[in-house]
C-alpha cells in the first residue's frame, strides 16, 4: 500500500498537537498540585493554629458564659470551619470565617471582660486581657494566607497569559483559588 504524504503530514501534525496538549496538561496540572501541596500545607497550617487559638478562647469562656451564648456559638462555629481538614469547606468559606472569627472572638472577649466571675479570677483575667487578645491578634496575622495568595495569583497570571495554560485550561486545569472571603 502506497502511503500518501498528504496523509503523513495530517498524521503528523495530530501527534504534534496531541504531543503539545498532553505536555501542556501534565506540566501545569504537575505545577498546580505542587502549589497546592507547598502554599496550600503552609495555609491550612496557619488556619489550624488560629482554630487552636479560637478553641483557647472557647476553654476560658465555657467557665463564664453557657455555651448557648451567641458570641460563643460564632467562635465555635468558625473555629468548626477553619480545622476542617477533609476538605468540607471552600477556602472562600475558610477566609470568612477567618474574618467572623475576629469579631466574634473580640466580642466574645469584651463580653468576659465585663463578667465579675473573670474579674475574680486572676488567671481567666489575665487569658483574657493579655493571652488571648494576643493569641487572636498573631494568629490573624499569619493565616492572612499572604503567601498563599502572591503564589496562587503568580501561578494563574502564568497560566492565563500562556498558550500552553489555555490549552491546560481548555482540557480541565483550573485556575487557584485565592484565601479571600469574597
Amino acid at each position: 500500500m502506497k502511503f500518501r504524504p498528504a496523509a503523513a503530514f495530517v498524521l503528523m501534525l495530530l501527534m504534534l498537537v496531541f504531543a503539545v496538549s498532553f505536555g501542556a496538561y501534565q506540566g501545569w496540572n504537575r505545577e498546580k498540585a505542587q502549589l497546592e501541596e507547598a502554599e496550600g500545607a503552609a495555609l491550612n497550617a496557619m488556619l489550624r493554629a488560629r482554630a487552636e487559638s479560637a478553641y483557647n478562647l472557647m476553654t476560658v469562656a465555657k467557665r463564664h458564659v453557657p455555651e448557648s451564648d451567641g458570641d460563643f456559638q460564632a467562635v465555635r462555629e468558625c473555629r468548626q470551619v477553619l480545622s476542617d481538614e477533609k476538605g468540607a469547606y471552600t477556602l472562600a468559606q475558610k477566609a470568612a470565617a477567618n474574618e467572623s472569627l475576629t469579631a466574634a472572638a473580640n466580642a466574645l472577649l469584651t463580653k468576659l471582660e465585663g463578667l465579675d466571675s473573670v474579674r475574680q479570677d486572676s488567671r481567666d483575667l489575665m487569658y483574657v486581657q493579655s493571652l488571648l487578645p494576643q493569641m487572636l491578634k498573631e494568629s490573624n496575622r499569619t493565616a492572612v494566607g499572604a503567601a498563599y495568595n502572591e503564589a496562587a495569583a503568580h501561578f494563574n497570571q502564568t497560566m492565563t497569559g500562556s498558550l500552553s495554560g489555555a490549552l491546560a485550561r481548555r482540557l480541565g486545569v483550573d485556575v487557584l483559588p485565592l484565601f479571600s472571603a469574597e
